[in-house]
């Protein structure tokens, strides 16, 4: 049964203009009850419309001058404040421009459009219709009005978009946290992570994601300032390591018409998940500095810096340039190291490599190569001009007083360099060279730098060929004795002879002494070398006496190393068991510069080997410390005169003097004295007026073998036996 119509309602249905206000005529009953039929119904369907759907009509400005009471009750508007309004006040911003644009080439063309729209209501909130427009056209059949039917859609869009949302929460968070597991830069993923919480907003248009950590503020939009607290956000707390180093945050521009859960879940994810990755990471970058970097001076370790080494030699190979290599050497370390702790020596360290690094600028590179030696890589280099100030400045540096622990230290610097290219062109080329260049400095005394030549190859390579050769000669019998009398002129006869080692390789070439036993000393071979000279010398002593050849005392030289090691003097004795020869037939020759090398150690072998019968000789003395203090410790019978002394004895007063000190020095600590190198009557006239007990030179005997020796040892009168 049809309700009453209200006055209000008969006003709307004639601005529809659905009713036909010109009279029926009379005479065509049929056609009148079709209309009212018609009437009837339509009134129906406007009843039923009117109850749930928001009704509207615009002109063809789209200006509201129509709308029915749910379409107030839904946008917030009363119908004062609609009518005569452009239908715009209720444009929500969501829809592009292109979206309107298309709605009105439809209905200006006469056809009905039909689309979802979502539009805002008074108060802010936002709303969604299934709307429908139809143009209406007047009398004269031109578009004049247009009739807008919507139906809130807003409850079954938000379940719709909860789903889609999860969906998209689901997705975000998987790629974010594939991205994550991936990612290697924290500014690569940080925004990689804004971007991707922006989409997978509801009302991602609106949306701005944004990031604070560590004291640092990010956003998705540059324009946007961290002091936005008055716009809707959804937040997430960055905790890392027990404290909040950040969040992350997502705020809309606008008021939103619904809130999704799923969102804040996904913000809230994204926050622990990038809190997760910078402990990681963070662990991770940790782990890898202590892989590169010496933990004592934090400076690029060995390993690391090969690897600079070997890129640097990459980009220079492509693009033309230099670079230099300065291999650094502490001098006196070990001593600072020694005497006052490793303690010390660490704090010395520190202090070194500070100013290292202070010495060049950034882009160079300083590196602990390990110990007390460090490498500093010069970039870019013009000149070696350029290179030597760096050096100079280095040495200069270093040379300069440290205070550690309230000490005041001294210590110097020995600088090899090596250029890329000229000195070589892979890492391990290049820190051989400056080695080597080092290694001259500390020869040439130290507290200097020098740059890599060719010459020092050829040497290093003739030294190694020469050290491999070393190796083979004992097993080839390659080493012979030569014996070189030494005399007492009082009574023109032989008193004893030194034992000199020679080495004939094979082809019959004799190795000057000078070049090989440096190499043996520093190869270590020294040590089975010289217990090989003193078990030959004792059993060509047995073989001559077995040939009835009376045999004066031997003196075989000795070197630190043989006399560092702790078997020593039981490996003496053990010769000499299996020999058969006496103590008191061999003299051990030390030089000066071991005296004074390790007092202790030294002198209690030396006072064992004494007591054993050996006399004890100081060769070369004069060069070194020349104490008597140093003598007055240790079991001396001989001391043996420099050579460099003797030769311009006649000619130098201050060597005249010095011999003469010693000669009285000697004899004043009851030793006896040899003059090396004697070679002229008038020297051996000098010695022989300065009362020198014994001499030793070409004016007498050049150095011998046994073979050519043996013809003066059978006159039995040309030698004195001091046994």
């Amino acid at each position: 049964m049809d309700q009453p119509v209200s006055r209000k309602r008969k006003k709307r249905r004639a601005a529809l203009n659905v009713r036909n206000e010109a009279p029926i005529p009379a005479c065509d009953t049929a056609l009148w009850e079709q209309i009212n039929q018609v009437n009837t119904k339509l009134t129906a369907y406007i009843q039923a419309i009117e109850q749930v759907a928001l009704v509207s009509v615009t002109d063809k400005s789209g200006k509201i001058i129509y709308a029915n009471e749910v379409f107030c009750e839904v946008s917030g508007y009363s119908q004062d404040e609609l009518l005569g309004q452009n239908h715009r006040v209720l444009n929500s911003g969501h829809h592009p421009k292109a979206f309107f644009v298309n709605m009105w080439h439809e209905i200006t063309h006469g056809r009905l459009w039909h689309e979802e729209i979502c539009n805002r209501s008074k108060n802010g909130s936002l709303y969604w219709v299934d709307s429908t427009i139809v143009p209406l056209r007047n009398t004269d059949g031109q578009i004049d009005r247009y009739l807008s039917v919507r139906v809130d859609i807003t409850a079954n869009m938000e379940r719709e978009g909860h789903l889609q949302k999860r969906l998209n929460a689901r997705m975000c968070l998987f790629e974010m946290r594939r991205e994550i597991l991936q990612a290697s830069q924290v500014g690569t993923l940080r925004n990689l992570i804004l971007e991707k919480l922006v989409g997978a907003m509801q009302f991602s248009h609106l949306a701005v994601s944004s990031m604070l950590i560590d004291g640092k503020y990010y956003s998705s939009d540059t324009t946007m300032s961290p002091d936005t607290q008055h716009l809707p956000t959804l937040q997430g707390e960055i905790r890392s390591k027990h404290k909040v180093r950040g969040w992350i945050k997502v705020q809309y521009r606008e008021p939103r018409p619904f809130l999704l859960p799923e969102e804040q879940d996904v913000i809230q994810s994204a926050s622990e998940d990038f809190a997760l990755w910078l402990e990681r990471n963070e662990t991770e970058e940790y782990v890898r500095y202590q892989a590169n970097h010496d933990g004592l001076t934090q400076l690029p370790n060995r390993c690391h810096m090969k690897r600079i080494l070997d890129r640097l030699i990459g980009e220079r190979r492509h693009n033309i340039g230099r670079f230099a290599v300065l291999f650094i050497d502490l001098d006196h370390f070990k001593i600072i190291n020694d005497s006052l702790g490793h303690e010390t020596g660490d704090l010395l360290l520190k202090e070194v490599a500070k100013k290292l690094t202070s010495c060049v600028r950034k882009e160079d590179i300083v590196a602990r190569q390990g110990g007390d030696e460090f490498i500093v890589l010069i970039c870019n280099v013009n000149s070696y001009g350029d290179v030597e100030t760096v050096a100079q400045k280095i040495v200069e540096q270093i040379k300069l007083p440290f205070t550690i622990n309230n000490s005041v230290l001294y210590i110097g610097a020995s600088i090899g360099i090596a250029m890329f290219p000229d000195d070589g062109e892979t890492v391990d080329t290049l820190l051989r060279s400056s080695d080597l260049a080092m290694y001259e400095v500390k020869q040439a005394g130290r507290n200097s730098y020098q740059f890599f030549s060719s010459e020092m190859n050829r040497l290093v390579v003739e030294g190694h060929r020469m050290k491999v050769a070393l190796h083979e000669a004992l097993n080839r019998h390659e080493f012979e004795l030569y014996f070189q009398p030494i005399m007492d002129h009082s009574s023109q006869r032989i008193v004893s002879m030194e034992v000199l080692l020679r080495w004939r390789r094979a082809g019959n070439e004799l190795v000057s002494p000078g070049k090989f036993i440096p190499l043996a000393e520093e190869s270590g071979l020294i040590i089975p070398i010289g217990a090989w000279v003193l078990r030959a010398a004792c059993q060509q002593i047995e073989s001559w006496r077995r040939q009835g050849i009376e045999v004066p005392r031997l003196t075989v030289n000795l070197s630190m190393k043989q006399l560092g090691t702790k078997q020593f003097v039981h490996d003496v004795i053990t010769i000499l068991r299996e020999t058969g020869v006496r103590a008191d037939c061999i003299t051990l020759e030390v030089t000066e510069s071991m005296l004074a090398e390790n007092t202790t150690d030294v002198a209690q072998k030396l006072h064992q080997l004494s007591s054993l019968g050996f006399h004890i000789a100081v060769d070369d003395f004069g060069t070194g410390y020349s104490c008597m203090a140093l003598l007055k410790n240790y079991p001396i019978d001989l001391l043996k005169i420099d050579q460099t002394f003797v030769r311009n004895i006649c000619a130098d007063k201050n060597d005249a003097a010095i011999v003469i000190a010693i000669i009285a020095m000697a004899h004043g600590l009851g030793m006896r004295v040899v003059a090396e190198g004697v070679e002229t009557p008038e020297q051996l006239d000098f010695l022989s007026e300065k009362n020198c007990d014994f001499y030793q030179g070409y004016l007498f005997y050049k150095p011998q073998p046994a073979s050519d020796i043996v013809n003066s040892l059978r006159r039995s009168d040309v030698f004195v036996s001091l046994r």
